[in-house]
């Protein structure tokens, strides 16, 4: 665990948010060249980014004050390294990008909905990316364990989970950018959603950290919103009539 980088009486550099701003500058660069390589403009690409950095920030940190009992939010809030160190919830930062294309995309018109497909190489590598801040933040840490997969946070040993988590990202970063580069639809979108909420579901049961949330003993917030895209996205294959792989 490693949550400052480097700290002196006029900066302190976190690293939760310094590689925050890796992951992005990464998915930008990523959608960038992608566009270009099958011959789309990034005339609008700063604007998207824009849009989407400011709505899924604002809801990522809304997801997570709304996950913590009110003794949490009091010792929190108040201090300047929660607004810049860790609590962002992913699920509330991918929501709230979601929100910002769906008015910008859908009702404004203002792209394309078929080029959207494009960005999910940069989204899951910028993705992987944040999951490593989280481990040097020592945030999203696994339950207690001895294995060589384990590092110790806080003087514990724990699974390295924002690291499994982060491999599998970089593993569908490499399969989007292949399978956009021939056809790319609405398809590959519902891929996307099914394979992380499939995978998050799962890897929940390795966390350890408690402050997530858990109901009735058996769900965390994170995996009932899974189990809710995974079940939208079987609804809309069989609505839509939509071949999910070919």
């Amino acid at each position: 665990m490693w949550p400052i980088l480097f700290q002196s009486s006029y900066l302190t550099l976190f690293s939760y948010p310094f590689l925050m701003g890796i992951a992005w500058a990464l998915g930008y660069f990523l959608s960038e060249e992608k566009l270009r390589s099958v011959g789309i403009s990034n005339a609008q690409l700063p604007t998207l980014f824009l849009g989407c950095f400011v709505s899924s920030w604002v809801f990522a940190k809304l997801f997570f004050l709304m996950t913590l009992p009110s003794y949490y939010l009091k010792n929190l809030t108040p201090y300047p390294s929660f607004w810049m160190g860790g609590g962002l919830v992913f699920y509330g930062g991918l929501l709230g990008g979601l929100l910002f294309l769906w008015i910008y995309v859908g009702k404004l018109k203002k792209y394309p909905w078929t080029n959207l497909p494009h960005f999910l190489p940069g989204l899951t590598m910028a993705h992987a990316v944040g999951r490593v801040g989280c481990l040097l933040a020592g945030c999203c840490y696994g339950v207690e364990s001895h294995s060589l997969f384990a590092v110790e946070i806080d003087g514990v040993s724990r699974l390295a989970v924002p690291l499994f988590e982060s491999l599998f990202l970089i593993l569908c970063s490499v399969y989007f950018w292949k399978e956009t580069q021939k056809n790319a639809g609405v398809q590959h979108l519902l891929q996307y959603i099914l394979f992380y909420a499939v995978f998050r579901f799962l890897i929940e049961y390795l966390r350890g950290d408690e402050i997530r949330g858990v109901y009735w003993d058996l769900f965390s917030t994170s995996q009932i919103i899974s189990m809710a895209m995974i079940l939208s996205v079987i609804a809309i294959v069989r609505w839509k009539k939509i071949k999910l792989f070919s």
